[in-house]
This record gives structure tokens, sequence and C-alpha cells, in this order.
């Protein structure tokens, strides 16, 4: 994900290359190392690539402004989908777009790019009614969501 910020804007396609030389935001839960973003990062640094980001974050919303400010976003594609659409609708937000993962990633990548989505929440809020309709109307959502089925 790039804003009109980033010098890569105008590309259709960077390299991991390219996208290492600029400055780069990930969003993930830092508590989640075993999660499939590392194995591929673990992979990627084995081959001399290293992602070095300027900046961690599991808010969305500061990994939104950072876009904004002309970091790239490495993320999965639905959640770049999501902050796509999020972003667009958002006044005051500059122009942005969704490039697609570098083939250099995607063929170490086990899960080609579709990392499995995780839903997380507090132990006490295991038997509260609403939380539940909550998580239950999350995972449906989901599972109709065209980000995550591919076009046909």
């Amino acid at each position: 994900m790039l804003s009109e910020a980033h010098p890569l804007f105008h590309k259709d396609e960077v390299t991991l290359e390219e996208l290492l030389r600029h400055k780069v935001v990930t969003h993930h839960l830092r508590s989640h190392r075993h999660s499939s973003f590392s194995k591929t990062e673990q992979k990627l640094k084995q081959q001399g690539h290293v992602i070095l980001p300027s900046l961690e974050t599991d808010s969305l919303m500061v990994a939104m402004q950072a876009v904004k400010r002309g970091m790239a976003l490495v993320t999965s594609r639905s959640i770049g989908d999501l902050f796509l659409q999020v972003m667009c609708e958002k006044a005051h937000f500059y122009p942005v777009k969704l490039l697609p993962i570098p083939k250099e990633v995607l063929d170490l990548d086990e899960y080609d790019g579709r990392h499995p989505i995780h839903i997380f929440w507090h132990e006490r809020f295991n038997n509260d009614l609403a939380h539940r309709w909550l998580r239950e109307q999350i995972i449906y959502f989901m599972r109709e969501s065209p980000w995550m089925h591919p076009p046909i």
C-alpha cells in the first residue's frame, strides 16, 4: 500500500529491492511471532533481504497515518484492500494504491500472499453474549468477503 507521498507511487509493480530502499511500516501483532508473515520474513532474511521497518504497529490507524506520510505498508492483500477502501472513503486522505506483492516475496511465501486471518479477544469476553455475537458477525463477514476469494 502506497500513498502519492511515496517515491514509488507512480509504478505499477515494485521489486523487493526497490521497496526496501524506502521507509516501510508493518502491521502485525508483536506477540504473534509465529505468524505466517514471520515465516516469510525469516525466509527473506536467509536470502539476504531484511525488512527493517521504520515503524511496527498493531494499530490500523497508526499504519494508515504512516502510509499517508509516505511510508509503504507491507501487509497481507486482504488488509491492503481494507485500507484502500477505508482511505479512499475518508476525507483529507491522500490518494493511495495497492501494489502486488513483489515476486521475490511470493516465491518464498507458503500462502502465496493469501495469509490466514486471525481474530483475538480477551478471555473475559469468552461467554459475553454481545461479544460472541460481534465475533460471529466478523467471522461471517470475512467468510463472505470478496477479499477472501480471488476474482474469477
